[in-house]
């Protein structure tokens, strides 16, 4: 008999093993009873009443959490019908309706685990349709895109993908376009790693090819794997600082989940299909992955959300919680004293989409088309006691030390949470900021602070910094280190606030480095330090230092995406230049332009 070459022989050997595995591992899942978990049916939604907290350690107990649904909406949005239709038809359901049994989370659950022992053989099978690599390349994207991205965005199903990658044909949760778009995403986190050393043309082929297989899905009916890789190309574009190619790209994949219907809680069928228990999984972690991204790229580019809730949206309950406690290690890092620790991935992207629901809330305050009168109302006022509640009642595990670095995600989410109290603050201190104890800016000067600290421990314990969102809510802090700057005698501006101006722009430049978007805030705020007098002033930009309140017209009209704009609806003007005038010019190509700071809004 002819012998095999070695490679033959290897992947014989390699899928004896697997048979072998695999039947294992169903005759002791068979045995097992069914599981419980102290974060069962996880729901991803706001805390519930005061009194349901824990008189232990003051947070609610994690298997105590409402829907998202049945979050608190301010008055104005209340007294919309579609607001109050969701609203309460989401509340009549409750989340009782919804929690999955006992067999169906065990059924998951176990599918996820064993997708997971059999997920290196099955990126090995498929290897020979990929570029020519060692295998050890490929498994370090797939491992930097569970690491750094699914547990706060959770783009995609893993063991759907998985099965997948096993059997492409037969799944609706693969593609390799999907595969592609997740590798050129990947290998944003990678450049810098041994195994990419002489591979680096690859980046440009996945990239290349992703696109050239987009075309060929979008000749097919909409589908889960095409929505899941348009969510990665629009984070790709967005990181390279190409904002319509990026807006263009979410917003295909945003038209895709209306058209698959992910907007709607179906648990039985669509469209006369028959749903499986992970088919209603996929869903509905899709849906709210996909308004989770609608609601970032609204507040980098100063657009109106895509994506709505209605009311019978799906509800935040995750079967799957299986990545709770899975330990969560970093990559390219010296892991020689490093302890491994729960990556807590459910209850991150828990307050995410918590995070979500109320960035969408102001969205409707201070962009919709009752824009909020001057002065803070009651709607304001229950604006800002909800984001500083999405601090105040984060899980245990979900906070951080400042002398402490967090898991990468959980220091993304509390960035974010701070940043949305900076926005929920700072449209009512613009005229005059003098931060006083239980003062509206010293909520903002507290924040900001908060994110710088968190900055740094991300910087000492992650090395260079490739995200856009902890960039973004640095450049957040940025703009009230600027108010308060400007509101002091030039004489004493080497205080505190000046030197973390100052230390913003430095922060921002070095994300510039491997984050084209970036360059503009990062220039911007440079601008400013200079303005200001804290450097030799180099700007050509003309604000007077000395009146604090031009500044503040610079943040309210140009780097404020929550400014109070009257009876105007910026939403009826043209895209681009709503996003010239009033974004928070992360993205702007005008940023802090006098044609535009003193232009009517």
């Amino acid at each position: 008999m002819q012998q095999l070459p070695p490679e033959k022989e290897e992947l014989q050997g390699r899928l004896e093993s697997l048979e072998k595995t695999i039947g294992n591992l169903t005759a002791q899942l068979s045995q097992e009873n069914v599981r419980s978990s102290p974060i069962a049916s996880r729901t991803l939604g706001q805390p519930g009443r005061k009194e349901r907290r824990s008189s232990v350690n003051g947070y609610l107990p994690l298997d105590n959490v409402s829907p998202i649904n049945e979050s608190h909406t301010p008055a104005q949005a209340q007294s919309s019908s579609f607001y109050r239709s969701a609203r309460a038809q989401q509340e009549h359901r409750g989340p009782e309706a919804h929690v999955p049994s006992a067999e169906v989370r065990t059924k998951l659950i176990d599918n996820a685990r064993l997708q997971k022992d059999i997920e290196p053989l099955a990126l090995f099978m498929f290897a020979h349709s990929l570029p020519q690599a060692p295998i050890e390349l490929y498994e370090s994207l797939l491992d930097a895109h569970w690491t750094w991205i699914q547990p706060i965005y959770n783009f995609i199903y893993r063991p759907a993908f998985v099965r997948g990658l096993c059997n492409e044909s037969n799944s609706p949760y693969f593609s390799p376009f999907l595969l592609y778009a997740l590798l050129a995403h990947s290998a944003r986190f990678c450049r810098n790693y041994p195994v990419m050393l002489g591979y680096e043309p690859l980046i440009n082929q996945f990239w290349e090819k992703a696109k050239g297989l987009l075309v060929e899905e979008l000749e097919k009916p909409s589908s889960v794997s095409t929505v899941q890789g348009l969510l990665l190309l629009s984070a790709i574009e967005n990181s390279r600082g190409r904002t319509s190619q990026s807006w263009s790209y979410s917003g295909l994949a945003f038209r895709m989940v209306q058209d698959l219907s992910l907007q709607l809680d179906n648990q039985d069928s669509v469209n006369g299909v028959q749903l499986t228990d992970e088919d209603v999984e996929v869903r509905r972690r899709l849906w709210w992955s996909a308004y989770f991204w609608d609601k970032l790229l609204s507040v980098y580019f100063g657009r109106r959300p895509m994506l709505r809730e209605v009311p019978n949206s799906p509800p935040t309950v995750l079967a799957d919680d299986s990545t709770e406690h899975d330990p969560w290690i970093p990559l390219s890092r010296n892991l020689t004293n490093y302890i491994p620790q729960p990556g807590y991935a459910v209850s991150c992207f828990a307050a995410a989409c918590r995070t979500a629901t109320l960035l969408d809330q102001l969205l409707e305050r201070y962009y919709g088309n009752g824009a909020a009168s001057q002065g803070v109302q009651a709607e304001d006022e229950d604006l800002m006691a909800q984001a500083v509640s999405l601090l105040s009642d984060l899980p245990p595990q979900l906070q951080i030390s400042n002398n402490l670095p967090g898991h990468h995600h959980i220091v993304v989410l509390n960035c974010l949470i701070n940043s949305v109290i900076i926005l929920t603050h700072r449209p009512h201190c613009l005229s005059t900021f003098h931060p006083t104890p239980d003062t509206i800016a010293q909520r903002c000067l507290d924040s900001a602070d908060t994110v710088l600290q968190f900055a740094r421990t991300h910087f000492s314990a992650y090395g260079d910094c490739n995200f856009v969102s902890i960039a973004w809510s640095i450049f957040t802090a940025s703009t009230i280190y600027a108010l308060h700057v400007a509101g002091m005698p030039p004489s004493q501006r080497s205080c505190p606030s000046a030197q973390k101006f100052i230390e913003t722009e430095t922060m921002l430049s070095r994300i510039a480095e491997s984050c084209a978007v970036v360059q503009l805030a990062a220039k911007a705020v440079g601008d400013q330090v200079h303005k200001l007098g804290i450097q030799d002033p180099t700007s050509a930009l003309i604000i007077d230092t000395n009146n604090p309140s031009s500044i503040s017209n610079a943040l309210s009209v140009d780097a404020d995406p929550f400014h109070n704009l009257g009876e105007h609806d910026p939403f009826s003007i043209e895209p681009d230049s709503f996003a010239n005038m009033c974004n928070s010019f992360f993205f702007a190509q005008n940023s802090w332009d006098p044609a535009y700071i003193n232009q009517d809004p």
